[in-house]
């Protein structure tokens, strides 16, 4: 279950490791809303909504270099428990791309 997912990520993070890393990490944990009006409201342009409380979409960590708190970041993430919205998970994730490094190659997992 979750506990797995965790263990998993902070393993993959930690293939990142090293002294001549220069990786950039970027978290973002994410669910869906749990009705299915608030579902359409934040799949759509839902004005006034909050991502994190409404959607649970949040942000965990910008683009970071710090493995140690990338993985104390993943450590740190509760189950946020609820429907699948991956569509805006993936709009947040491609807007955080824009932010990498222009000379770098960009991979959402």
């Amino acid at each position: 279950g979750w506990e797995e997912s965790k263990k998993f990520a902070k393993l993959f993070v930690k293939a990142f490791a090293g002294p001549t890393a220069d990786s950039q990490i970027a978290i973002i944990l994410f669910s869906g809303p749990s009705g299915y009006s608030t579902m359409r409201k934040c799949a759509g342009a839902g004005a006034g909504l909050d991502m994190e409380k409404d959607c649970k979409i949040k942000m965990v960590q910008h683009f970071s270099g710090d493995i140690s708190a990338t993985m104390t970041n993943i450590e740190n993430m509760v189950w946020p428990r609820g429907t699948t919205l991956t569509s805006q998970a993936i709009e947040l994730a491609n807007s955080e791309l824009t932010l990498g490094r222009s000379d770098s190659q960009k991979v959402v997992l």
